[in-house]
């Protein structure tokens, strides 16, 4: 019982601290209009890696990286490609090189 109580007191301290930092930031800049005039509909390009061998994908993912980047490409995100529960590679997403803050 006594495990459980710390548990439970770690729990709410880091929810807490979470729920308090998050609240911290300036609601408007949530907005779907000032994400949108933020990267300012860019051109976005989605690349995939498919490989299910993670390393090698890895290893490709950054190669990828750095070809991009020579074409003034940003990444956006990427995204694991997972298929019946195994992985088959990543999507990225590169959006053209503007200011995005």
């Amino acid at each position: 019982m006594r495990i459980f109580r710390e548990k439970l007191i770690f729990f709410l301290i880091v929810f807490l601290f979470l729920v308090t930092a998050s609240s911290s930031t300036n609601a408007e800049e949530l907005l779907p209009e000032n994400f949108t005039t933020k990267i300012s509909l860019q051109p976005a390009i989605t690349k995939i890696i498919a490989d299910d061998n993670l390393p090698r994908a890895l290893q490709k993912l950054n190669i990828l990286h750095g070809e991009m980047a020579m074409e003034g490409w940003v990444l956006f995100s990427v995204i694991e490609y997972i298929d019946d529960e195994d992985f088959e590679g990543f999507f990225a997403t590169y959006v053209k090189s503007k200011n995005i803050n």
